[in-house]
């Protein structure tokens, strides 16, 4: 339990008066990326959970002759992170002037001020292999790259962070990787189904009897729209309606578009409108307005579009990327399709008629919505900023050789324990801090933390969904024999030598089987300084130390 002061005493505005972090966020114009339009919701929803300052640059993307009036800009501001929401697009080529902008930054920042920022990378496109050898060299070398210089990189589904996982770029820098959902997003609006049928000129499209299916986002060929006029054409007859709102985002999307109204044109007889780009005040009333949104995606990380889809309980059919299946298997809120098969899609449309199923659609959204809300992603991220400007992420607390062996002999310890008994364990972490060992070691268990320091157990609690108490190791706040595991890793060299018998003694009072303790060797010749010597330490522990207090405490 670290010695750490939680502010309690404090008062509000004397906390106010403590120096913000400054965070710069890096992102594209909301009017021209839905990656642009995502980072304007989700930076307004952080500045209603914290105080921190947060700047927005709608600057991305970056062209190299222009590179360098950016890192001005941004040093300028002097933050203390740097947020960038990354796609390779957005830093020229292949995200090749990515590590040019961290470096400069870095060290203009260095030389202005004395101190660099720190830099976390929301990675909304991430590719760990390549086609070509020269491909996957480039592709190897950026990887490590940025591996080695982000502080923390941010994966935004599951997909994404096994890759990254996986990739050998990443193989000794794991504790970096994060996983933030993209979250789920739910728009106010006073705009009613009626009025936006006038505003769009659809009043009389939609018939009675209609099932009225919709897609919304730019149009381009890994967006698929063409499954799904050819999924339409196999049920011609079957009084199934169409809205397209978006438009090409770039200059080479457009003859896929033009192609796209031609065959509407030749095969579909007036059921398919295309409508354009909708205003973001509009989009709850296109969702009220169709009955099934339809996303036919080819290749994809991750979509707003269906995350704000869920947030307004909207029936939803995807195709089967890996993405998109995870959400269905744990929710049950979307049906998927065979990609690139549009008689499969058709086959789910058809499906999709059943008004029951998409009631049935409808109130598991809800549930994913509360599950992954963007309030709890701005909670999320607000945390690692605090610990990334304390230089408290995982990595700095645990990304050596030492430390991962040590919660790897932990781990293996806890599954010998486990095997003794036939349901989930209940574990205490006593001084969980960021609730990084519980995780891994706690593996499908009931884990409750305990710390002092109000910003750590926020991370637990907000990252690793943890049951964090705030309260200290020596007056534990929980009956005798709660837990059949009682944890203390690192923790009795925290507390002055004298304290530490009535931590270990409130352990063994709460555990009902097992308590674990771990400490850094002070008797071992060649110890790690950084780890016994380290200045939150009261005492070194010997052996002789050590056995003197749990004689103590035993005696």
């Amino acid at each position: 339990m670290r010695r750490t002061s939680s502010g309690s005493g404090k008062s509000l505005k004397e906390r106010r008066l403590k120096k913000m972090v400054k965070v710069c966020v890096l992102a594209t114009p909301p009017d021209r990326c839905g990656i642009g339009k995502y980072v304007s919701f989700l930076t307004e929803e952080m500045r209603k959970v914290s105080e921190m300052e947060l700047v927005t640059l709608h600057k991305l993307p970056v062209r190299f002759p222009t590179l360098h009036r950016v890192v001005s800009e941004v040093i300028e501001l002097k933050p203390d992170i740097i947020h960038i929401h990354f796609d390779y697009p957005f830093f020229g080529e292949h995200g090749w002037q990515l590590p040019i902008f961290l470096l400069l930054t870095k060290a203009l920042s260095k030389l202005r001020y004395g101190r660099c920022p720190r830099f976390i990378v929301s990675l909304h496109e991430f590719v760990s292999k390549a086609q070509t050898v020269k491909g996957r060299f480039y592709t190897r070398i950026f990887n490590t790259f940025l591996a080695r210089w982000a502080d923390a990189i941010v994966a935004l589904s599951h997909t994404t962070l096994k890759e990254l996982l996986s990739s050998p770029s990443f193989a000794n820098f794991k504790e970096k990787v994060y996983l933030i959902p993209h979250g789920s997003i739910r728009i106010r609006s006073k705009v009613d189904k009626h009025q936006f049928e006038r505003k769009y000129g659809l009043s009389g499209f939609k018939k009675s009897g209609d099932l009225m299916l919709g897609v919304l986002g730019f149009i381009h060929y890994e967006k698929g729209h063409d499954l799904l006029l050819k999924a339409l054409r196999k049920l011609k007859g079957a009084k199934i309606k169409l809205v397209i709102a978006g438009k090409p985002r770039l200059k080479e999307h457009r003859p896929y578009y033009r192609k796209l109204i031609n065959y509407c044109k030749r095969y579909l007889n007036g059921s398919v409108r295309f409508i354009g780009f909708i205003e973001d005040e509009d989009i709850p009333a296109f969702f009220d307005y169709i009955d099934v949104l339809v996303l036919p995606y080819r290749r994809i990380r991750q979509s707003g579009i269906l995350n704000l889809a869920l947030a307004h309980g909207t029936p939803v059919i995807t195709s089967d990327l890996p993405e998109f299946e995870e959400i269905r298997k744990e929710y049950k809120c979307v049906l998927t399709f065979k990609r690139n098969s549009s008689s499969d899609l058709a086959r789910k449309i058809k499906l999709a008629r059943s008004e029951r199923l998409r009631t049935r659609l409808t109130v598991n959204a809800k549930k994913y919505h509360k599950d992954n809300s963007l309030t709890k992603v701005a909670k999320t991220y607000t945390s690692l900023y605090k610990l990334a400007h304390k230089r408290l992420t995982i990595f700095d607390l645990y990304g050596n050789e030492q430390q991962r062996e040590r919660i790897d002999t932990l781990r293996k310890l806890m599954k010998i324990i486990r095997e003794e008994y036939n349901r989930r364990l209940r574990i205490l972490e006593v001084g969980c801090g960021t609730g990084y060992v519980l995780n891994e070691v706690g593996n499908g268990d009931i884990k409750v933390g305990i710390d002092m320091d109000e910003e750590r157990l926020e991370f637990a609690i907000n990252y690793y969904k943890i049951n964090g108490v705030l309260g200290d190791a020596r007056k534990l706040p929980f009956k005798d024999k709660s837990f059949d595991v009682v944890l203390l890793p690192e923790i009795l060299e925290h507390l002055e030598y004298e304290e530490a018998d009535q931590a270990l003694r409130e352990a063994l009072r709460v555990a009902r089987d097992w308590v674990i303790i771990t400490l850094p060797n002070a008797s071992k010749r060649g110890y790690d300084k950084n780890l016994v010597e380290n200045p939150e330490h009261r005492w070194f522990p010997t052996f002789e130390k050590v056995l003197r207090l749990i004689t103590k405490v035993k005696g």
